[in-house]
């Protein structure tokens, strides 16, 4: 259990663990530990934050460029590497282009510099604005959140996608079932309740979490299918990214409301 723990670890944050524990290899099994490895990127990401806050700093842009870097950088940029592949297909498919050489090639093209250009700039827009928003504590909580539902969001999108022919996205859904993703259902959502409690961030924050939940497993399911024709571990990268991004603008529009 140990070993499984910290192979997602491992795999999906740059968190050092302990060597005994180290695989050449990913080990997807007990794949219900996936919200706790977004917890712990969410912690990694609202460290800054928390830095900040106890040294009284204040300038909206700098808070925002530090937490997304380190939203990055917890991760080892790992998902921001398929929104790009992924994104870059989306837009060649466009023009006839197969989207599984675009996946595959190794190379970047204009579309995913663009691609990437436009995510980093949407989510420095909308973090800024939430910090503009709402207060640090909040903001953190809601950061957190966040991280722990961009896991559940590539757990979703795998069970419900169509298994890809090789690579990491088919290892990740042979090794996924039911029952993992249930109890991932409970472990996020109890994460997110206590939060909410904590940080008294309020019941409208985790429906706008629930919607962007949908819509994005709705829609990156219906592009994957449609550019590819399953689901591979790109997708699962873009996915978590774009949920990320989408939940992120839904929060701010609850402070509208």
């Amino acid at each position: 259990m140990f070993k499984a723990f910290f192979s997602l670890v491992s795999f999906f944050t740059v968190i050092p663990i302990p060597g005994k524990f180290l695989l050449d290899a990913p080990m997807f099994s007990n794949l219900y530990f996936l919200p706790l490895v977004g917890l712990l990127r969410g912690g990694v990401t609202v460290v800054p934050l928390v830095v900040y806050s106890l040294s009284r700093i204040e300038g909206a842009h700098i808070i925002a460029f530090t937490a997304i870097a380190f939203h990055f950088i917890s991760q080892g940029f790992l998902h921001a590497d398929g929104l790009i592949d992924f994104a870059e297909a989306i837009l060649a498919h466009r023009f006839g282009v197969d989207g599984y050489k675009v996946v595959k090639d190794r190379y970047r093209g204009s579309y995913a510099i663009a691609a990437f250009s436009v995510y980093t700039l949407g989510l420095f827009s909308v973090v800024t604005a939430l910090i503009e928003r709402l207060s640090m504590v909040k903001l953190m909580g809601l950061l957190v959140i966040s991280e722990v539902w961009s896991t559940m969001i590539i757990m979703l999108i795998s069970y419900f996608g169509r298994e890809p022919p090789e690579g990491i996205g088919r290892m990740f859904k042979r090794n996924l079932s039911l029952g993992d993703v249930v109890v991932s259902l409970v472990l996020s959502s109890t994460i997110s309740l206590t939060l909410t409690f904590t940080t008294n961030i309020g019941f409208w924050f985790l429906v706008a979490t629930l919607i962007a939940l949908v819509f994005v497993l709705v829609l990156s399911r219906a592009l994957a299918h449609k550019v590819l024709g399953f689901v591979n571990g790109d997708v699962l990268g873009f996915s978590s990214e774009f949920f990320y991004l989408i939940t992120l603008i839904s929060y701010w529009v609850v402070t509208w409301i």
